[in-house]
């Protein structure tokens, strides 16, 4: 909407000079140069302080200068001092437009129109007052009116446009986008528009197009440039969204939401570095815009920066009390610095304000497996009521379209976030390759963040895969539904990333569960968990699970270890003459009771040291309040020494250093003692009644070490103390133990893929069976 400066008019002949100077002050206001123009128009007051048009032109200045208190005091003295000019009454109602008095502009343009009827420009600008009421109606009356007293003011066919557009109106929105260029070849808006619709219609590529020629005739027109990367972003093209987000920021850095989609765009790059700067930026730019310090906090959290992570997502719930997001991304935070009752607590508070958050819910699962005084019945009826909550609603897909023949190949379709270097990726990459291609046909579903090399090697270990990270259920279920899929694989659980809302569906008639989560689903949906006789013997734990639970013969996990994993080296004590106990588990397992007992073994096997390997000890507070629990049991400082995030290779290392490794309870290490054994470091676990609780002594049975499977917690130092005792029994363990792994079913490879094969078959002969019935 633009303000119109009028035509000079003649008066009085001592008013000459002044209207000579007022047409000096125009052409200083077209070409922009404000300060001049308005230093002229005020000269000319001095002469004449009731000139109207002089009072126009310097209410104008003062729109274009952003006063525009000033602008509707000068454009109104202007009217009252020539109340016959339809411009002047077009421009107050333009400026009262420009601060949303909506109501007061469509009076003043009315005024105009009294005085003009056939000012086809205060047609168009009542319109589009009316527009921004809704009232598209009466709008579309004055931009036809407009029209009509002039038929090529491609302003109006705009207008008409965006409220066709508004309406959702899109083709018949694009056409008259269309007559405006037919005008106006160079007006970039209209090819602006018609890119808005197009996406809107998801025709993106034309989109695209059109956005590229709104920027052909502007090139500083940053809006379309704005629009081309938000349509790569959503694509997951990110090389090309960060680029046009750049372009827009060039051309408008005060854009706060480009800085936005720049960081996030980074993020999912997983370039942590200039994602924060960008998320910044943001907050600086907008500070009351909560999502800014949510994803700072984010960033911070990744790089392990706890204190300054926990202040932003402070920052964001001021802004934003309702914020669930941060309230959960919070929790996540305190869990990282093992402050699990705080954690918790911060889980609970984003249910409150958005019951319907799953991932705050799933992290409470999670977190009350690190309570040793939460019982099993107590966790299963929180599952229970995760379903009730989260996925209850969701209908359940019942008609499937597969072949139900016994003897053709089963099509197996797993699903994770995982495929990548994560301990999950360890225990599943060795099965996917191996399987039997005449009896499994293999499609991967990833669903993650950031790829990397591990990733590539997935790829060529599935018959099919398909990349659904941002994918709504909906279309994944699609793609589901066209690959046939016999039974579907959960490999996440309640942890980050998972799908199970996905599961809740139930896309294909079997569904399992298996590896990374300890715990039932709470899914009626899901039909199976994958277990062993030693993490749930028969009996033990079947109650608290809403699946079926089926054993395999040996063990559930089947462990493959990095190419770059180092030899073995040396026992530590014979190098160190002192024994060395450690522990890589996260800093939440490593809770008061399991601090009691390591420290009374720490006490008896006298300068024994313990190495502690953990996220969360870069936080000062974390790590003094640990060194202060060791204390309180009385382990002096300098015998414990704490390690954060390394690169694997040298993470593995450090078992070099370690004589003897101690599983924590009852939340049980699972990749960290598969690495310990491979390293040759034996580890000794407390058998407890859980699966969660009993994974150790799956794993050690397997081996042939169940002798370091304690049965009471005295037990369990009396194990530690005798081994570390004799040193020779170590010796030989350390030289043996790799070996040992490689030989048991938990390097088997061939025969646990075999066994999972075979447990598959059963599972669809069981359902073709009842589907017969």
């Amino acid at each position: 909407m633009s303000l119109s400066p009028g035509n000079a008019y003649n008066s009085e002949n001592n008013l000459q000079p002044a209207l000579k100077s007022l047409e000096l002050a125009k052409v200083h206001f077209q070409n922009g140069e404000l300060i001049k123009a308005e230093l002229l128009c005020q000269e000319i007051l001095l002469l004449a302080p009731s000139h109207a048009e002089t009072l126009n032109l310097l209410g104008i200045i003062s729109n274009q200068q952003g006063d525009n208190v000033r602008a509707i005091t000068f454009l109104s003295l202007a009217i009252e001092n020539d109340p016959s000019i339809p411009d002047f009454y077009n421009n107050l109602g333009n400026v009262l437009l420009f601060e949303g008095k909506l109501d007061e502009a469509i009076n003043y343009y009315q005024e105009a129109l009294k005085i003009n009827p056939d000012f086809y420009i205060a047609q168009n600008n009542r319109g589009f007052a009316l527009q921004k009421q809704g009232n598209h109606e009466m709008a579309m009356q004055h931009f036809q009116a407009a029209i009509k007293l002039n038929p090529d003011y491609f302003h109006a066919y705009n207008n008409i446009g965006m409220s066709l557009h508004q309406q959702n109106k899109l083709e018949d929105a694009i056409s008259y986008y269309q007559k405006v260029i037919n005008l106006k070849t160079d007006f970039v808006e209209a090819y602006y528009n018609i890119g808005l619709a197009l996406t809107k219609q998801k025709k993106l590529e034309q989109a695209i197009n059109y956005f590229q020629e709104a920027v052909h005739y502007n090139p500083e027109f940053f809006k379309a440039y704005y629009s081309i990367a938000l349509i790569y972003f959503k694509q997951h093209k990110l090389t090309e969204a960060i680029e046009y987000f750049k372009e827009t920021i060039h051309r408008n850095p005060q854009l706060f939401l480009a800085h936005y989609h720049l960081g996030l765009s980074y993020l999912q790059q997983n370039n942590t570095g200039e994602a924060n700067a960008c998320f910044q930026e943001t907050a600086r730019l907008s500070p009351q815009f909560a999502d800014a310090f949510n994803f700072l906090g984010i960033c911070q959290l990744q790089t392990h920066d706890y204190s300054q992570a926990i202040t932003s997502f402070q920052t964001a719930i001021e802004i934003k009390p309702d914020f669930a997001d941060a309230y959960c991304n919070w929790g996540n935070t305190l869990s990282k610095i093992a402050r699990i009752d705080e954690a918790l607590e911060q889980y609970r508070q984003a249910l409150r304000v958005n019951p319907h958050h799953s991932v705050a819910h799933s992290n409470i699962l999670l977190s009350l497996h690190f309570y040793i005084a939460v019982d099993p019945a107590t966790i299963f009826e929180e599952h229970k009521r995760w379903f009730q909550l989260h996925a209850a609603s969701n209908k359940m897909i019942t008609a499937y379209e597969n072949n139900f023949s016994q003897t053709r190949p089963l099509r197996i379709g797993y699903v994770s976030p995982n495929f990548s270097l994560h301990s999950v990726g360890f225990f599943i990459a060795p099965v996917i390759a191996r399987h039997d291609r005449k009896r499994i046909t293999v499609v991967c579903y990833s669903d993650i963040k950031h790829p990397d090399a591990v990733t590539k090697q997935f790829e060529t270990y599935a018959d099919i895969w398909r990349d659904i990270n941002g994918k709504p259920d909906e279309e994944v279920i699609e793609l589901i539904k066209t690959d046939r899929i016999d039974i579907l694989v959960d490999l996440a659980g309640h942890t980050d990333g998972n799908r199970l809302s996905l599961f809740a569906r139930k896309p294909a008639p079997l569904q399992i569960t298996y590896l990374g989560y300890p715990n039932t689903t709470g899914l009626p949906a899901i039909d199976y968990r994958i277990t062993d006789t030693y993490a749930d013997p028969q009996g033990l734990t079947d109650k608290y699970y809403s699946e079926n639970l089926f054993r395999l013969p040996s063990t559930f996990l089947c462990y493959q270890p990095h190419n770059n994993c180092p030899e073995v080296g040396e026992l530590p004590f014979f190098k160190n003459g002192f024994l060395t106990f450690g522990s890589f588990s996260i800093l939440a397992k490593i809770n008061s009771t399991v601090i009691r007992l390591w420290s009374t073994i720490l006490n008896t096997i006298p300068n024994s040291r313990l190495i502690l390997k953990t996220q969360g000890l870069l936080f000062d507070e974390t790590l003094q309040k640990y060194q202060a629990l060791f204390a309180e049991n009385g382990i002096a400082s300098e015998r414990i020494t704490f390690k954060e995030y390394l690169p694997y290779e040298q993470h593995m290392n450090i078992y070099n250093s370690i004589d003897i490794s101690l599983d924590t309870f009852p939340y049980n290490g699972t990749a960290t003692t598969c690495e310990s054994l491979w390293m040759g470091v034996p580890v000794i676990t407390l058998e407890g009644n859980t699966h969660v609780s009993r994974v150790g002594v799956s794993l050690l049975s397997n081996i042939g070490l169940s002798s370091f499977i304690a049965q009471s917690q005295e037990e369990y130092t009396a194990i530690a103390i005798n081994l570390a005792n004799t040193p020779d029994i170590l010796y030989n363990i350390r030289k043996n133990l790799r070996e040992m792994m490689r030989q048991s079913r938990i390097m088997d490879t061939q025969h646990f893929t075999q066994d999972l094969e075979t447990a598959y078959t059963e599972m669809w002969m069981h359902y073709c069976s009842n589907a017969a019935d």
